[in-house]
């Protein structure tokens, strides 16, 4: 019988046979190391960008949203300021109204003042405060309609004495003194909200 040779392997050369695969195995554990650290960073680097995205749309929208607004004051301050100083011109040559054509002339601009009304609603939308001083306005420019009616009334109708007639054109001045406030609180105002100066309003006549 032959004898068996048993061949044995030192401890070191054991270990040695590993070393592929335990490589292998480390390779493999950073590959997936790698893959889940360049994921979060993808992840990461997307959530940014987003964040960015919007960030940039609501900067848009919060610059489209004051555009809208400033032009929507300009527009409508504009327009009221223009009524004002057109009706303010024919009350101030009240003077010269005719028994015949005085309750034409303050329909006409009573009615031209009420319509200034329709234009609030759009201040209502962006500023109260200004809503306000544009009602005060036009309150005054009814006053000063119906001032100026009242004067110019008691003259033609020859029953005023001369003390009434100091009292009628003094409430006359004050009404549309007043006037020219309101006008002048709702370019200020104007000025708070939107950065804007507007020409200033003429001054009613002093005699």
């Amino acid at each position: 019988m032959e004898p068996v040779q048993v061949q044995v392997l030192s401890e070191t050369a054991w270990w040695l046979a590993w070393l592929p695969v335990l490589g292998s195995l480390l390779v493999a554990i950073g590959a997936v190391v790698g893959v889940v650290v360049n994921n979060s960073t993808n992840r990461l680097a997307i959530a940014k960008a987003d964040a960015r995205a919007e960030y940039d749309r609501e900067e848009a929208r919060s610059r489209d949203h004051d555009a809208w607004r400033k032009q929507i004051v300009l527009e409508t301050v504009a327009e009221l300021l223009v009524l004002s100083n057109e009706v303010c011109q024919r009350i101030w040559r009240h003077d010269s109204w005719t028994v015949h054509e005085m309750a034409d002339v303050n329909d006409e601009l009573s009615v031209r003042v009420s319509n200034g009304r329709t234009l609030l609603g759009r201040l209502f939308l962006v500023s109260n405060g200004l809503a306000d001083d544009a009602t005060r306005l036009i309150d005054a420019l009814h006053e000063g309609l119906d001032e100026a009616t009242s004067q110019r009334s008691g003259e033609l109708g020859r029953t005023m004495t001369a003390e009434e007639r100091t009292e009628a054109e003094a409430s006359y001045r004050a009404a549309m003194d007043s006037v020219y406030r309101a006008e002048m609180n709702l370019m200020g105002s104007t000025r708070s909200e939107i950065g804007i100066d507007l020409a200033p309003p003429v001054k009613p006549p002093s005699d």
